[in-house]
């Protein structure tokens, strides 16, 4: 090859690659990272600490547990580094090499023109980018379908090692969703030149290769009764629904035809120029599918009589990446559970890969080498033999090459060129202004409602979580994303747990604890202070009040100033739940407030193997409850003997008329709702509900 044409052979590709990792890796600070992000880096991190591979996944949205293939990806970026922004970055890099090797499949194909274009739509299309840049598994089908696609087409070209390749491919992205079932159809569509070249070594290895992830998952579903396996038949069993959405969500993934949403943020939270979008997106769509059209055109003509041998292989190119794209939209439109749309992640890059043959077809950049026309083609080899560059590759008749030469010469071909760099400049100017205006808006405080918080904020209320707690456990007291976030970042802190909003948890005596509350002005922190907890200190946090604190609990303290000024309440349930005392305020006048506090003298039977909950019922004079507030956030299964629990309970009073009512509470099992018993001082067992006075209701 000459010197010009390695430079562009290099050149282009990693331009193309800069172009795609820009948006996947800026502003990794604000990713996001919520509760399904932080499971699955809490549980490959405990798998690496531990070195006992997990057997499952976490659960799906449909009832049963993944397969643990994600995970074990995730322990790459993550044996590194801990910083879930490394593991993101990987997801990222991940798919700019999915646009890599989208580029070197069509350019292997169809030249330099086509890839440039398939690899410049996928490198800048927003869904693509932002479903690349989160810890989740379906931000990985993109970089296995393209190892797929690849395997299946090369291995139609002669090569058998491919199809091993294209099939522990599939069967990955079948592990990390199991929407890529729904491509089985293509291994058939993929004709005799895929069929007839499978041989047994690498069909082995292949699935071999696929399968080995998934063993772990197997045998742990054997030896639970396959409760996995029929929770997936079950949920396929389901009463279908028949729609379109499959279709909207296809064109939404890959022109940005949503033009609601971009990662579920409304466009009107980030742009202005939502009316400008939605005609991008419409156009693009239109242009998606003229271009559509066009490689239908010669998927149907490359099946006439007469056609050379290359053009028929790609014909079939064409009808398989066609079946990609269409077989699981059409085998959805009669669905049986709700449709999302990364579900359809599994369609890339097969749009982009039409769009760019279609681009070179219509603009004349195609280059088909022609095995039955080699005569009339020069090629040249690199020094490996598989670097091959066609300098004549019509295989046209004679009349109808110098027709298309008049014709260029007359500058028709021109006018195609134009138009075809006018489509591609419009869409991808369109999508970069999208995601340019998208990330303006993410380091916004605007953002936070939908994205999250940023990692620099959530990183400052973990260094505040630690500098609160000495040798006892540490309480996250935050709505929201915010609990599941901490606790990954406070895995070297002993015992982070979450405390629901509205509870306060006080340890066994002698015992030392730390908060950490994401509003100061929550009842907690109040409540906390005044039984004494000191301040540990106050960072700036977009919540509340605007600060969040922290609080320390020092193992000299005691439980009796938690209620100092409250009613006592002097009564022993037959599960040893010591009630220690009562208040009752009203925080508006159509809501009063009940305070309970007790302490669990030990953990068991009735206690912590039970789900209990505490109730505060407001009765008429015949006894007939008016209003209630029944509730129980801080489960008992989690109570340790000695702790002690305060747990507000919020009684709706706006249709209680004006009077005097007796407030009732106790505590009763779920979901059988049987009231513990309570027990007197002589022991005896009586009804375990008690009075907490008459109420009086003004309003």
């Amino acid at each position: 090859m000459r010197a010009a044409d390695i430079r562009r052979s290099v050149a282009l590709p990693l331009l193309l690659c800069a172009v795609a990792a820009l948006p996947r890796l800026m502003l990794l600070n604000y990713v996001e990272f919520k509760g399904d992000e932080a499971e699955v880096a809490g549980t490959v991190r405990q798998m690496l600490e531990t070195r006992h591979p997990v057997l499952t996944g976490m659960g799906t949205s449909v009832g049963p547990l993944n397969f643990p293939l994600f995970d074990y990806l995730m322990a790459l970026p993550l044996s590194v580094s801990s910083d879930y922004r490394v593991a993101t970055g990987f997801i990222g890099v991940m798919n700019v090499l999915a646009v890599l090797f989208t580029y070197l499949l069509a350019r292997r194909l169809w030249g330099t023109g086509a890839a440039c274009v398939a690899g410049l739509l996928f490198a800048t299309a927003p869904w693509a980018v932002i479903f690349s840049r989160k810890i989740w598994a379906p931000d990985l089908e993109p970089f296995f379908a393209i190892c797929c696609l690849t395997g299946l087409l090369l291995a139609r070209r002669g090569n058998p090692a491919w199809a091993g390749v294209a099939i522990a491919a599939w069967l990955w992205m079948c592990q990390l969703h199991p929407g890529a079932l729904l491509l089985a159809p293509v291994f058939l569509i993929a004709g005799p030149p895929f069929w007839q070249r499978l041989r047994c070594v690498p069909v082995l290895a292949g699935l071999a290769v696929g399968l080995a992830p998934a063993l772990p998952f197997v045998l742990y579903d054997a030896a639970h009764g396959w409760v996995n396996l029929v929770g997936y038949f079950g949920a396929a069993g389901r009463a279908p629904t028949v729609d379109t959405w499959s279709i909207l969500f296809a064109f939404m993934n890959v022109t940005s035809l949503d033009t609601l949403q971009l990662q579920g943020v409304p466009y009107t939270h980030f742009t202005s120029a939502r009316g400008l979008f939605s005609l991008h997106s419409a156009v693009t769509s239109v242009l998606l599918a003229l271009a559509l059209l066009v490689s239908v055109g010669a998927c149907i003509g490359g099946w006439q009589r007469n056609v050379t041998t290359e053009r028929r292989l790609c014909s079939g190119d064409l009808l398989v990446l066609f079946a990609w794209m269409w077989v699981p939209v059409l085998l959805t439109i009669r669905h049986t559970t709700p449709l999302y749309q990364h579900y359809f992640l599994i369609l890339f890059p097969a749009p982009f890969l039409l769009v760019g043959y279609a681009s070179a077809s219509v603009g004349e950049w195609l280059c088909l080498c022609d095995r039955s026309a080699a005569d009339d083609a020069r090629v040249e080899y690199g020094a490996h033999g598989a670097d091959r560059r066609i300098h004549q590759i019509d295989v046209r008749a004679p009349s109808a090459v110098a027709d298309h030469r008049s014709s260029a010469r007359g500058g028709g071909r021109r006018v195609k060129q134009v138009v075809v760099f006018a489509s591609l400049a419009f869409s991808v100017t369109g999508w970069i202004a999208l995601l340019a205006s998208f990330f303006v808006y993410l380091p916004t405080e605007r953002a936070i409602a939908d994205v999250g918080f940023p990692y620099p904020v959530t990183a400052r209320l973990a260094q505040l979580g630690r500098s609160t707690v000495g040798a006892g456990p540490l309480w996250i007291v935050a709505e929201g994303d915010v609990v599941p976030v901490l606790r990954y970042l406070l895995h070297d802190v002993h015992g982070p747990r979450d405390l629901p909003v509205g509870t306060v948890v006080l340890p066994p005596a002698g015992t030392s604890a730390g908060y950490v509350v994401d509003d100061a002005n929550r009842p907690t922190v109040e409540t906390l202070k005044g039984a004494g907890a000191s301040v540990a200190g106050t960072i700036p946090f977009p919540r509340g009040s605007g600060q969040a604190i922290g609080l320390s609990w020092h193992d000299t303290m005691t439980s009796d100033s938690l209620t100092r000024g409250w009613i006592s309440l002097p009564i022993q349930l037959a599960n040893r739940v010591r009630f220690l005392a009562y208040q009752i305020t009203r925080p508006s006048p159509a809501l009063m407030r009940v305070g309970v506090a007790w302490m669990v003298e030990r953990a068991g039977p009735d206690v912590t193997t039970s789900n209990l909950a505490l109730y505060a019922h407001l009765v008429d004079a015949t006894g007939k409850t008016l209003a209630q507030k029944d509730d129980m956030r801080y489960l008992s299964a989690r109570w340790a003997p000695g702790e002690t629990v305060v747990l507000w309970l919020d009684v709706p009073v706006e249709k209680v008329p004006n009077g005097q009512y007796e407030l009732r509470s106790g505590m009763y099992a779920r979901p059988s709702i049987q009231r513990v018993p309570a027990v007197d001082p002589s022991g005896v067992e009586r009804d375990g509900e008690f009075s907490l006075g008459m109420v009086p209701i003004q309003r």
